[in-house]
């Protein structure tokens, strides 16, 4: 069980980003050339520092 963790972890089902650097780069700055392809492939606003604790919970149970 995950009791407490930092930031998100690079979207997709995958949660594989080997670009997640250039990525955050991207979705963070909106003058960015790729800015809104990157928004609308993940579905809308990403926030980096967010971390969601159920989500990590539910991908630990899927381990076990």
């Amino acid at each position: 069980m995950v009791l407490d963790g930092e930031n998100a972890c690079p979207p997709g089902r995958r949660r594989r980003c080997p670009r997640y650097g250039y990525f955050l780069e991207a979705v963070g700055d909106p003058t960015h050339e790729e800015h809104e392809d990157y928004l609308e492939w993940i579905g809308g606003p990403f926030d980096p520092t967010e971390f969601d604790l159920a989500g990590a919970n539910a991908l630990c149970q899927k381990v076990r």
